[in-house]
């Protein structure tokens, strides 16, 4: 198995040139000392996947992730499993266990503000809305310009592999997924001041739906 994977070639975010490929063991040779895992995003065109807010804490971080949009690349993650010691992970996962990085002042601030009360108040009006639309809402610390994104509970396939199942009309587990809010999105930032009225608390509801749905495309 590790011999054979060592010739797999991935698009990566390492290059912006739709031609280049790179191996598992090049990949490997760029991760950050503390990094424990190999990060990878299926999806059906690379063009998309380059899109996907949960590369965003990615790009900011300078962290790799594979681009997957073969659609046998997912079934090659999941039988590998993992490569070489560390752990093969789709980034649309809720457990992405990211290596530790230095916080700036300006981060921290933007952190403190993101567990503002207000904050907590538009949490609980989507979760209020969503129902079992979804498993959960929480703040994400994965996005950084979008104001919303769906990720995978914990222990579940991957979007692209469920929807790979779903095109091979095969049954998939059913597991909703958590809706996690970028509080300093300035459309977050927005809901919160409106959350200190109560008056505008059925307008936020109508704001979660919508946010849900477009997540959901």
């Amino acid at each position: 198995r590790e011999r054979i994977a060592k010739l797999l070639r991935f698009e990566s975010t390492i290059s912006d040139d739709p031609e280049s490929r790179t191996t598992l063991e090049e990949y490997m040779g760029r991760m950050p000392e503390k990094q424990t895992r190999i990060y990878y995003l299926g999806g059906p065109e690379p063009s998309s996947l380059r899109k996907n807010p949960n590369l965003e804490i990615f790009n900011r971080r300078k962290l790799e992730v594979i681009l997957l949009s073969d659609p046998i690349d997912e079934f090659v993650m999941n039988a590998l499993g993992g490569f070489q010691g560390k752990e093969l992970t789709s980034i649309d996962s809720s457990d992405l266990d990211l290596p530790e990085a230095e916080e700036s002042a300006a981060e921290k601030a933007e952190s403190s503000e993101s567990d503002s009360a207000g904050t907590s108040h538009v949490v609980e009006l989507f979760r209020a809305a969503l129902g079992d639309r979804v498993s959960d809402v929480r703040i994400s610390k994965r996005l950084i310009d979008s104001p919303c994104c769906l990720v995978n509970a914990e222990g579940a396939l991957s979007t692209q592999m469920q929807r790979l199942l779903k095109m091979a009309n095969q049954p998939i587990p059913d597991s909703a997924k958590i809706l996690e809010i970028n509080p300093d999105a300035p459309l977050i930032t927005r809901l919160r001041s409106l959350g200190t009225n109560t008056d505008h608390d059925g307008f936020i509801k109508q704001c979660a739906l919508q946010l849900w749905a477009n997540a959901m495309v």
